[in-house]
Protein backbone atom coordinates (compact mmCIF):
# COMPACT_ATOMS: atom_id res chain seq x y z
CA UNK A 1 0.00 0.00 0.00
CA UNK A 2 2.81 2.47 1.23
CA UNK A 3 4.12 1.83 -2.60
CA UNK A 4 0.89 2.97 -4.52
CA UNK A 5 1.34 5.96 -2.22
CA UNK A 6 4.70 6.70 -3.37
CA UNK A 7 3.82 6.16 -6.96
CA UNK A 8 1.05 9.05 -7.09
CA UNK A 9 3.52 11.52 -5.02
CA UNK A 10 5.98 10.87 -7.94
CA UNK A 11 3.41 11.55 -10.31
CA UNK A 12 2.22 14.33 -9.01
CA UNK A 13 5.77 15.98 -8.53
CA UNK A 14 6.32 15.26 -12.11
CA UNK A 15 3.20 16.88 -13.59
CA UNK A 16 3.44 19.52 -11.06
CA UNK A 17 6.85 20.65 -10.95
CA UNK A 18 7.32 24.61 -10.86
CA UNK A 19 10.95 23.80 -12.54
CA UNK A 20 10.66 25.72 -16.14
CA UNK A 21 12.25 23.70 -19.13
CA UNK A 22 14.90 26.54 -19.74
CA UNK A 23 16.70 26.00 -16.82
CA UNK A 24 17.91 22.15 -17.23
CA UNK A 25 20.21 24.38 -20.46
CA UNK A 26 21.79 26.14 -17.41
CA UNK A 27 23.40 22.97 -16.34
CA UNK A 28 26.50 22.93 -17.97
CA UNK A 29 28.24 20.44 -15.73
CA UNK A 30 28.81 16.81 -17.83
CA UNK A 31 26.20 14.36 -17.49
CA UNK A 32 25.74 10.75 -18.53
CA UNK A 33 21.68 10.14 -19.48
CA UNK A 34 21.39 6.38 -19.31
CA UNK A 35 18.07 4.59 -20.41
CA UNK A 36 17.30 1.57 -21.76
CA UNK A 37 15.64 0.69 -25.67
CA UNK A 38 12.83 -1.35 -23.90
CA UNK A 39 12.09 1.75 -21.56
CA UNK A 40 8.48 2.73 -21.01
CA UNK A 41 6.68 5.23 -22.98
CA UNK A 42 6.37 7.55 -19.50
CA UNK A 43 10.14 7.09 -19.25
CA UNK A 44 11.30 7.76 -22.73
CA UNK A 45 8.91 10.60 -23.31
CA UNK A 46 11.08 12.21 -20.26
CA UNK A 47 14.38 11.43 -22.36
CA UNK A 48 13.01 13.12 -25.30
CA UNK A 49 11.74 16.55 -23.17
CA UNK A 50 15.07 16.55 -21.20
CA UNK A 51 18.02 15.44 -23.87
CA UNK A 52 17.41 18.34 -26.39
CA UNK A 53 17.83 21.16 -23.65
CA UNK A 54 20.75 19.69 -21.84
CA UNK A 55 23.88 21.20 -23.23
CA UNK A 56 26.52 18.94 -21.88
CA UNK A 57 25.08 15.83 -21.79
CA UNK A 58 26.06 12.07 -23.31
CA UNK A 59 23.48 9.69 -23.99
CA UNK A 60 23.71 6.03 -23.11
CA UNK A 61 20.85 3.58 -24.65
CA UNK A 62 21.09 -0.08 -23.39
CA UNK A 63 19.67 -2.49 -25.99
CA UNK A 64 16.80 -4.62 -24.61
CA UNK A 65 16.88 -2.85 -21.40
CA UNK A 66 14.15 -1.67 -19.53
CA UNK A 67 13.45 1.03 -17.09
CA UNK A 68 14.79 -0.97 -13.97
CA UNK A 69 18.19 -1.59 -15.88
CA UNK A 70 20.72 -0.06 -12.94
CA UNK A 71 18.53 -2.85 -10.90
CA UNK A 72 18.72 -5.77 -13.16
CA UNK A 73 21.75 -5.10 -14.89
CA UNK A 74 24.14 -3.05 -12.02
CA UNK A 75 27.67 -3.92 -13.60
CA UNK A 76 26.30 -2.80 -17.22
CA UNK A 77 25.24 0.55 -15.30
CA UNK A 78 28.28 0.76 -12.91
CA UNK A 79 31.29 -0.13 -15.81
CA UNK A 80 29.20 2.86 -17.75
CA UNK A 81 28.99 5.40 -14.62
CA UNK A 82 32.71 4.73 -14.16
CA UNK A 83 33.88 4.91 -17.81
CA UNK A 84 32.24 8.41 -17.72
CA UNK A 85 33.69 9.50 -14.87
CA UNK A 86 36.82 8.68 -16.03
CA UNK A 87 37.02 10.73 -19.33
CA UNK A 88 35.52 13.60 -17.75
CA UNK A 89 38.01 13.64 -14.56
Amino acid sequence: MLAIREVARWGFALNNDPTPLSAFSQLTCPMLYMLGSASPVPARAVADVLIPVLPNVQVLEFEGLGHMGPITHPTTFNDATVAFLNRIA
